[in-house]
């Protein structure tokens, strides 16, 4: 039970350093408030997310 909870995990953080990424390229060709502002540090936790993660 445990290695698909494990699983999971591993699988959601892949999915949420995507979607952070994801915006974050986006935010560069379209004005998000926040996120344009800070692209590049979006894009710097994306890789943190994903590197950081076991």
């Amino acid at each position: 039970m445990s290695t698909g909870v494990a699983v999971f995990n591993v699988f959601s953080v892949h999915v949420i350093s995507l979607i952070v990424a994801l915006l974050a390229l986006v935010a560069v060709f379209v004005y998000i408030p926040f996120v344009s502002d800070y692209a590049f540090w979006f894009m710097v936790a994306a890789y943190i997310m994903l590197a950081g993660h076991r």
